[in-house]
């Protein structure tokens, strides 16, 4: 090599590359064989970023769109619905039953499941036929954000991913700082009701509830969704009644609670319907769902409170009277 090529402080043109090349970390966002870690802690290596992603659950389909990887989605399943151009995606059977010969005519380098719905085994099988599987359980507003970020990171959208989760941890605390401080009131969220379905303090929508100021009446069941008796809740009189069920639209799920108006949730009209799209799916539109059950629980708060009120202002009434 010319010795002309050093100058005179030393320093060979090639040392500043060499330089740069070793600063560069090992592997780069979206680089063939990048080692991902999905939602269940599993790690997985991609030999290059997907190109062709099926998503076995409504919930995935939404986040992929959100964090602009909707143009890689070559599949979903039923019920994917948002946001509308999910509409058009072509089906592989719903979340529990994938239709095998369906999936495979999409040819994907990468299949998104859901095991807590699609089941694990049924996820176990599909990595045994070889496909690349990455597990989402997105959890609730608290664990959405790093979600977001992991998926963001495996379909290579790492920096609209990034964007969303911030996005969603400063709308997740300003809501937080706006709710009234006091004693928890007791909410039974009601997601169907023939048979009557619940959820358990585990679940995302409890946590909801928990950030709005209520908790629910069957924190401690081990079922994620337990099938739960009218008795046992008219025994823990709920202040609030939430029903999250599809049939809101007129009314139907709460009309039992309002003609048995035998909880303190029925007889100050602490009953409210949630729209179920908002709150029964772990995706960013949950922020509406959270803001529909901090203002019913704002709203159930103020009557509790007024009756309260009517009800001191009717003892002192009492209490001044003389004795007859």
């Amino acid at each position: 090599m010319n010795r002309d090529s050093t100058d005179a402080s030393g320093w060979h043109p090639l040392t500043g590359l060499l330089c740069f090349i070793l600063a560069l970390p090992a592997s780069l966002p979206g680089s063939a064989d990048q080692p991902i870690v999905d939602d269940a802690g599993l790690e997985l290596t991609l030999p290059a970023p997907p190109q062709r992603i099926v998503a076995l659950a409504p919930h995935i389909s939404e986040l992929l769109y959100a964090i602009k990887a909707g143009d890689l989605l070559v599949g979903a399943v039923e019920h994917s619905d948002y946001p509308p151009q999910a509409k058009r995606l072509p089906r592989v059977g719903n979340a529990m039953q994938i239709r095998l010969e369906a999936l495979l005519g999409l040819h994907p380098d990468l299949i998104v499941a859901w095991p807590s719905g699609n089941g694990e085994g049924q996820t176990e099988r599909l990595q045994a036929l070889g496909f690349s599987v990455y597990r989402s359980e997105p959890g609730g507003l608290t664990e959405l954000p790093d979600a977001l970020r992991r998926l963001g990171r495996a379909v290579d959208r790492e920096r609209p991913a990034e964007d969303l989760a911030e996005r969603i941890e400063r709308s997740r605390s300003a809501l937080q700082a706006r709710v009234s401080q006091g004693e928890p009131l007791r909410v039974f969220v009601q997601i169907w009701h023939r048979p009557l379905m619940t959820v358990s303090g585990r679940h995302y929508i409890a946590e909801v509830v928990r950030l709005c100021g209520g908790q629910t009446l069957f924190e401690d069941t081990r079922e994620l969704t337990p099938t739960v008796s009218r008795e046992a809740v008219l025994a823990a009189d709920p202040q609030v009644i939430l029903s999250a069920g599809d049939g809101n639209a007129d009314g139907r799920e709460l009309a039992h609670w309002r003609t048995l108006g035998a909880t303190s949730a029925a007889r100050y009209g602490n009953l409210f319907s949630l729209d179920p799209d908002l709150i029964s799916r772990p995706t960013p539109r949950l922020l509406n769902g959270a803001e529909e059950v901090c203002q019913a629980l704002e709203t159930a708060r103020d009557r509790l409170a007024r009756q309260e009120s009517q009800d001191d202002a009717k003892n002192r009434e009492a209490a001044r009277r003389p004795p007859r």
